[in-house]
């Protein structure tokens, strides 16, 4: 009997230790899947604009050299949205719900509008009693658009009047300040207020304390200019490839910048860089992308303080999908292609890092399908989520994030301009 008993507690000990391995084993296999499971994000409708050349719409195409345009500039502030309409030379001061607050207008597009800015306090959040607020100047294809922490507007304007011409560079890029009511302030150049013209801007925003940081292209690389709220040039530097790190097997690499931009975190600058291999043969030369890598760089110390991300160069298994005969007549017999890299959305108040990637388009409906990745501080990836955009809407990665993480970005569908956020 006693001989009984300990032959079935080794019976049941080794069934109860096969089920928990057995367990641990599926939980495992379960918790790993889940890891790397993609969470669809939820597309969330925040306002829209008909398209078009009226006073309450946005222009897309031009109708004097009938060129379309599709990316629209605009940015948001303290509860507003600011947006720049190229084609129709003005700028709208937009509510969270889509109702305009002010329209800074060329009279060329809009000959019957009146100025009506006065004293009137336009700071309103409430869509009840809003007043429309009509400032008139004389702008000319507006650019790049940004808003300081006190609602006054900055935005690059290019009026021929303003064109010079220099090492054979034309430049005719001028940044004005409007006050929230929409009344110039001031013209800003290279060097302050009204000094020569800038040539291509490609960056431009205000930092946390109103600053206001602009990044111009150079042959070479980027010139930065840090101005104060008041137009007061407060720093110039520049940034070429020599200010870029290398580790000792990354010198014979080829290395090109591929993004650079300012934050809203006061003389902070991402710069990504990509890192690509050459192999020589008696025929030819071939390039192979290895990775690229996003630096913080340093206004204040005037260098690259750290690296944030490394991005590896990722690529398809097409075995997958070699019944599939639209794959098939695309990529041929090719056994993986490489996909887009990911690229930098911005940062937010807790330095968490977004990125986008765009989804290889094997057919039409996946065109505009993009990933978004969130990383944490210490580089670790927290989230992965896919984004699925109508297959009939334009999509053009025009992203923007907010300092407290929300990524709101544009679908152009029909006859309308609909701003949207991104919930991860």
């Amino acid at each position: 009997m006693k001989y009984s008993i300990m032959k079935n507690s080794c019976k049941n000990t080794f069934f109860t230790s096969f089920f928990c391995k057995s367990f641990y084993i599926l939980f495992l296999f379960i918790s790993l899947s889940c890891s790397n499971m993609k969470d669809k994000s939820k597309i969330v409708p925040i306002f829209s604009f008909d398209i078009g050349y009226d006073e309450k719409e946005l222009g897309l195409v031009n109708e004097v050299i009938h060129q379309e345009q599709k990316n629209i500039n605009y940015c948001y502030s303290n509860g507003f949205y600011f947006i720049s309409d190229r084609i129709n030379n003005k700028i709208l001061k937009v509510t969270e719900s889509g109702e305009i607050l002010l329209t800074i207008f060329n009279k060329i597009n809009y000959p019957v509008i009146a100025e009506n800015t006065g004293n009137t306090d336009n700071n309103q959040t409430s869509d009840v009693d809003y007043l429309i607020l009509y400032s008139e100047y004389n702008l000319m294809s507006p650019g790049l658009i940004s808003a300081d922490n006190e609602k006054n507007i900055f935005i690059i304007n290019s009026n021929p009047d303003y064109k010079k011409l220099k090492n054979n560079v034309v430049e005719d890029k001028i940044i004005l300040k409007f006050n929230p009511n929409g009344i110039l302030e001031f013209e800003l150049g290279r060097n302050g207020i009204n000094t020569e013209p800038f040539g291509y801007i490609i960056s431009m925003k205000n930092d946390v304390d109103n600053n206001l940081v602009i990044i111009e292209k150079m042959n070479d690389g980027f010139q930065i200019y840090k101005f104060s709220s008041q137009g007061t040039l407060i720093l110039k530097s520049t940034i070429t490839l020599k200010n870029i790190p290398l580790l000792k097997n990354e010198i014979s690499y080829i290395i090109s910048f591929v993004d650079i931009r300012s934050d809203y975190r006061e003389n902070e600058i991402y710069i990504t860089c990509q890192f690509a291999s050459k192999e020589t043969t008696m025929m030819l030369e071939t390039y192979s992308i290895e990775y690229e890598k996003i630096y913080l760089y340093s206004l204040k110390e005037n260098k690259i303080s750290k690296m944030l991300l490394k991005i590896n160069q990722e690529y398809e298994d097409l075995s997958k999908f070699k019944l599939n005969q639209d794959i098939t007549e695309l990529y041929g017999d090719k056994k993986s292609i490489a996909k887009p890299f990911q690229s930098i959305i911005g940062l937010d108040n807790v330095n968490n890092i977004y990125l986008f990637q765009k989804e290889i388009p094997f057919q039409s409906i996946t065109a505009n399908n993009q990933y978004i990745m969130k990383y944490l501080e210490t580089g670790k990836l927290s989230k992965t989520s896919f984004v699925e955009f109508e297959k009939n809407a334009l999509f053009v990665n025009n992203y923007y994030l907010t300092n407290d993480g929300r990524i709101i970005t544009y679908i152009i569908k029909e006859d309308k301009i609909n701003f949207v956020k991104i919930l991860l």
